[in-house]
């Protein structure tokens, strides 16, 4: 429970970075977030939509991939769309 815990508060900030727009601190909270061993597949997805605000495509699809075979189902459907 611990771990999930200290997950969370890198996780919330990060959150905090990107609704104000602060993409490149929120994607160093979330990559600090996902480091975590039992860290959700949700983190990628937010990982990925960072990526895609600071206009790195390819990472984006990598991190929007990750969460999908975690079984995100938005990470998927995101990802669908930016297939060519």
């Amino acid at each position: 429970l611990r771990s999930h815990i200290v997950a969370k508060s890198p996780f919330l900030a990060g959150h905090q970075a990107f609704v104000t727009e602060q993409y490149k601190s929120a994607l160093t909270a979330y990559q600090t977030a996902a480091a975590q061993p039992d860290a959700p597949g949700e983190l990628h997805l937010s990982i990925g939509l960072t990526h895609l605000h600071l206009q790195q495509l390819n990472r984006a699809r990598a991190a929007l991939k990750r969460a999908s075979d975690a079984g995100v189902a938005d990470a998927r459907r995101i990802l669908e769309t930016l297939s060519p």
